[in-house]
C-alpha cells in the first residue's frame, strides 16, 4: 500500500506514515482532481480551477495536512497569480494544483479516493418513479437539456452561459455529490454573487422539479440532490 507521509500537529513528535485512507488527505486529492476534470471540460487552464487553501479550510482540511501532499510531490503550491509559492505559512489565497504524480496517486488508491462527503446522495422517489433513480443526471450540452434517468428537468432556450458551466463541470466530475465552483477567479468579488445566483436560476423553470442546487457557505463549490415526491 502507498503511503504518504503528514507533517505531525505536535512538532515534539516524529513524523510517522499516514494511510492514503486518511480521510482529509482523500477530500483533498479528490478536490485537486475534479479542479484538474473541470479544466479539461472547459477548456481553460489548469490554474483557474486551482483549490485555494481557504476552500480546504472550509472542509476542515488543515495546511499541515496539504503541506504533506506537496512535499511528497502530489500537489503544487501558487499564489493569487499563479505563480508557484515556495514560502510558509500558507494563507486563505494560497491555490493548489494536482502534479502528475498526484494523478497517479489517485489511480492507485482507486475506489478508496473519493471520501464519502462528496460520493453521489441516496436516492429518493420522485413521482413514484424509482427506476429513474438508479440514473445519476446528466447534462447535454448539445441539446442543453438537463435530466434524471427518463425524466427531462430542465431545457435552456436562452442564454445561460453560467448556469450551463456549472452544469458542465457536474457532468465533468461524474456528479459526485459537491462539485467545486467553476467560474473564473478573474471575476474577483462578484464570483461568489455570480455563482450564488446562477444557482439560483438554475432551480427555476424546470419541467420535472427532480433536482435541487445549493452552494455551499462560501460560494467555494455546489452541492445537488434529488429531490422529494412532489404533490
Amino acid at each position: 500500500m502507498t503511503h504518504v507521509f503528514c507533517e505531525p500537529r505536535d512538532q515534539n513528535v516524529a513524523p510517522g506514515p499516514v494511510s492514503p485512507a486518511s480521510p482529509s488527505l482523500l477530500l483533498a486529492l479528490s478536490m485537486f482532481e475534479q479542479a484538474e476534470r473541470c479544466a479539461k471540460a472547459t477548456g481553460r487552464q489548469p490554474c483557474e480551477f486551482a483549490v485555494s487553501m481557504e476552500e480546504l479550510w472550509s472542509f476542515r482540511v488543515t495546511a499541515a495536512e496539504v503541506r504533506c501532499l506537496v512535499e511528497q510531490g502530489y500537489c503544487r503550491a501558487r499564489d493569487v497569480n499563479g505563480r508557484p509559492m515556495n514560502r510558509l505559512p500558507y494563507t486563505s489565497a494560497t491555490c493548489f494544483l494536482l502534479t502528475a504524480e498526484g494523478s497517479e496517486l489517485c489511480k492507485e488508491v482507486g475506489g478508496h479516493s473519493q471520501p464519502a462527503a462528496l460520493r453521489t446522495p441516496p436516492l429518493i422517489h420522485f413521482n413514484g418513479d424509482s427506476a429513474a433513480h438508479q440514473d445519476v443526471p446528466h447534462w447535454d450540452a448539445i441539446l442543453r437539456e438537463l435530466s434524471l434517468g427518463s425524466i427531462l428537468v430542465k431545457r435552456f432556450r436562452g442564454s445561460a452561459p453560467r448556469q450551463e458551466m456549472i452544469l458542465a463541470a457536474l457532468q465533468a466530475a461524474a456528479w459526485e455529490r459537491w462539485t467545486k465552483n467553476p467560474l473564473p477567479r478573474g471575476l474577483g468579488e462578484r464570483r461568489a454573487p455570480y455563482f450564488r445566483a446562477a444557482i439560483h436560476r438554475l432551480n427555476s423553470h424546470h419541467v420535472h422539479p427532480a433536482l435541487h442546487f445549493e452552494a455551499d457557505g462560501r460560494a467555494a463549490g455546489v452541492f445537488w440532490t434529488r429531490r422529494a415526491k412532489t404533490a
